[in-house]
């Protein structure tokens, strides 16, 4: 039998109507992958080849592909289902995780979704480009010219690179996005980090589908929500995250075709931008933050970004954060009373029984039992060698305004960003 892909059939496979489609990605965007068969696939009749420029709407402008296809191939070659060859772009720890999920597959003796896999990273020997050299994995360095018909698909994870629109159009299926985020929320090269620093109760992972000249701008194939856990950190979300952004990438592989019919734009109602941690997020205002944003402070950026503050002239990085209380240490209030309350935000306060450093701040204390100073030290060895210290025992540590919140929904991100 022979059809021509000209015309839209919405009968041609049967798994067609067990996938849901939600019209706003507010709600959940779920395509019901458990009622679909991974030996059955949509014949994709309508190869994309992206044309340049924008309509006026600002959509991506697509076009249906005229070919034959006999007894479910395409005879131009373009596949209509798995295994797909796959061009990877990553960079980092969280690139791995999917990185790995795809070259397990592919050395799957059955049911493989990845046929060959090959990877793009940056120059510096990172995480990426270490495991696909000790996996065997052909590795290019970014920049590249890829070349038409090589691959099926590609997919990019946490890459940090505008990809050209020419590279785009080198793949039939374009190239896939795993972005830990619910997009258009946290558009941006920072997602998880300002998750937390938002106090988010809920994040996800989003399967887009990029265009260039802007990030996390294009459709999103699937989407799946997942509760933040409390008082977690940006690497243990992280490592949540890593994972099942590799996981929900196979599905979609295995059915990407079908997906890519069903894809939804993004919402420019609701977009807000991760944008790129910059090093005045690392300073603490004591006179405009509350225990509870220096808290969320400390666990979006401690483990890769220490926070910081000077005391006096002397810069100080604040580690080994305790967890916020509503409780006044027995020694401040042994030293201020009731009148701590009045004390300037920035003061330190030495808690001796149980070794930490107190800092007042908008509405409360917060304490650290280590800090840096050229070298590592305890709250202990700042109060010898600092806070009893007739240099600079009348020094308090000052504010520093660090911008958090700002610029969060008012910059579409370029690779500057």
């Amino acid at each position: 039998m022979t059809l021509c892909n000209c015309c839209f059939v919405t009968t041609v496979c049967s798994c067609y109507n067990n996938i849901r489609e939600t019209h706003s990605l507010s709600d959940k965007h779920t395509v019901n992958l458990q009622n679909i068969s991974e030996g059955s696939y949509y014949n994709h009749q309508n190869r994309r080849i992206i044309l340049k420029g924008h309509n006026s709407c600002g959509r991506y402008i697509q076009r249906r592909h005229c070919s034959s296809f006999v007894d479910g191939k395409i005879s131009d070659g373009l596949r209509s289902s798995p295994p797909w060859r796959i061009l990877f772009f990553g960079t980092d720890h969280f690139s791995l995780f999917t990185l790995k999920c795809l070259n397990e597959n592919r050395l799957q003796n059955k049911d493989s979704v990845v046929e060959s896999l090959e990877v793009v990273t940056g120059k510096e020997k990172k995480s990426v480009r270490r495991y696909a050299e000790q996996a065997g994995l052909e590795v290019h360095t970014w920049p590249i010219v890829v070349p038409d018909g090589k691959y099926d698909v590609g997919v990019l994870v946490s890459f940090g690179s505008l990809i050209p629109e020419k590279v785009i159009n080198s793949f039939p299926y374009g190239i896939l996005n795993v972005h830990p985020s619910l997009l258009p929320r946290w558009r941006g090269a920072s997602p998880l980090v300002h998750t937390i620093l938002n106090e988010d109760k809920e994040t996800g992972i989003s399967i887009m589908e990029i265009r260039p000249k802007h990030f996390d701008t294009g459709p999103v194939l699937i989407q799946e929500k997942f509760p933040v856990p409390p008082d977690c950190t940006t690497r243990q979300l992280h490592n949540t995250l890593g994972p099942i952004g590799g996981k929900m990438l196979l599905k979609c592989l295995y059915n990407l075709p079908t997906l890519e019919r069903l894809e939804v734009p993004q919402s420019e109602q609701k977009v807000t931008y991760a944008h790129k941690i910059k090093p005045e997020m690392t300073y603490i205002d004591w006179e405009n933050q509350t225990t509870e944003s220096i808290d969320r402070q400390y666990r979006a950026l401690h483990e890769d970004f220490p926070l910081k503050s000077h005391y006096g002239k002397i810069l100080v990085k604040l580690k080994s954060m305790v967890p916020v209380t509503d409780e006044i240490d027995e020694s401040i209030l042994y030293h201020y009373g009731n009148t701590h309350h009045n004390l300037p935000p920035g003061t330190p306060c030495y808690g001796r029984n149980r070794k930490i450093c107190w800092i007042k701040c908008k509405d409360g204390w917060v304490g650290f039992r280590d800090l840096i100073i050229k070298k590592k030290m305890t709250a202990s060895d700042f109060y010898s060698g600092y806070l009893i210290n007739d240099m600079y025992k009348n020094n308090v540590f000052s504010s520093h305004r660090n911008r958090l919140m700002e610029g969060v929904s008012d910059k579409k991100l370029t690779a500057a960003d």
